[in-house]
């Protein structure tokens, strides 16, 4: 057997290179995804606390005037 049905060096360092740009490509994407999911659940944390906080100064102030 000789070495002929090896694969030179450069095409395997080239192979190497490839996998490493789409691995690097695909994980940004996906991270890119997930940031994306957060800032958004991150928004609707907010909207709920300011809709909260809405409820209970509209109640707070139902019962101010209550004592009037």
């Amino acid at each position: 057997m000789g070495r002929a049905g090896c694969v030179p060096e450069q095409d395997t360092s080239m192979s190497a290179t490839a996998f490493w740009m789409k691995t690097r490509t695909a994980v940004r994407v996906e991270v890119e995804q997930q940031k994306k999911r957060l800032m958004e659940l991150v928004a609707r944390l907010k909207t709920g606390a300011a809709e909260i906080a809405a409820a209970k100064s509209s109640q707070q102030f139902g019962r101010e005037e209550e004592k009037e």
